[in-house]
């Protein structure tokens, strides 16, 4: 470990905390970081708003991580889906649960994997209803912890013609002591319907318990269109010791 023992400490809070990075991205409204696992619990409620002339959704999700050990935590969430258009409204639901376990860490970088199931209630054609996928996620952040980079990279396998791909990046930056600003790429690659482009900016603001609310905006890009603006609004719980 590098540095006083004081920002030592500092370092490893703010890990901590990035473990719960919201990446608000689709089809899941809360993505797991890469970080270390938490002291205690850790409780995200999101939901997202998109309006078309076609189609309003709305999608909710509950994400729950907490400590198994030192390096393992389960990471369980649920996303819904409600799209509106001119014939009704369409619903669809999906569950995962994870195991993450963090290989390697040090004051300023972090290396975990995690794997799970997969429940998708509107799988169709080739693709099952359950399934399973895994990710590696690997993150760094400057010595004062002020700027930090994470990238995930993941599969998911629901039959044996069913298989994405998804790589997520996220520049990450703490203007203030209780204030987290995010600017993310994902990119969805999908073996029946091509890749899929998003971005996202929002900023998580925290209260001296902990507590912090995520506000942003997420777009879908295709070609040189920006597409599709979504409201996002997260609630991050304090951790439970």
């Amino acid at each position: 470990m590098a540095g006083p023992a004081p920002q030592t400490r500092s370092h490893a809070a703010w890990l901590r905390r990035l473990g719960f990075l919201a990446a608000l991205g689709a089809p899941a409204v809360a993505e797991a970081g890469p970080w270390v696992a938490p002291d205690g619990d850790r409780t995200i409620v999101g939901a997202a708003y998109t309006e078309t002339d076609e189609v309003s959704i709305v999608e909710t999700e509950l994400f729950i991580e907490a400590p198994l050990a030192a390096r393992i935590s389960v990471v369980a969430n649920h996303w819904s889906q409600a799209a509106t258009d001119f014939e009704g409204t369409n619903t669809r639901n999906e569950s995962v649960v994870s195991i993450k376990y963090r290989v390697m860490s040090g004051d300023r970088s972090v290396l975990a994997v995690q794997t799970g199931a997969v429940w998708d209630s509107r799988a169709a054609g080739d693709c099952g209803e359950w399934g399973g996928e895994s990710r590696l996620l690997a993150g760094a952040a400057t010595r004062g912890g002020r700027f930090f980079v994470s990238a995930e990279a993941g599969a998911r396998v629901q039959g044996e013609d069913c298989v994405r791909a998804r790589y997520d990046f996220t520049l990450g930056a703490k203007p203030h002591k209780r204030l987290l600003g995010l600017a993310q790429v994902f990119l969805d690659d999908d073996l029946r319907y091509g890749e899929t482009l998003k971005a996202q900016a929002s900023l998580v603001a925290f209260e001296r318990g902990g507590r912090g609310l995520q506000l942003g905006v997420r777009v879908r890009i295709e070609g040189e269109e920006v597409i599709q603006p979504t409201l996002l609004l997260s609630y991050w719980s304090a951790l439970r010791r």
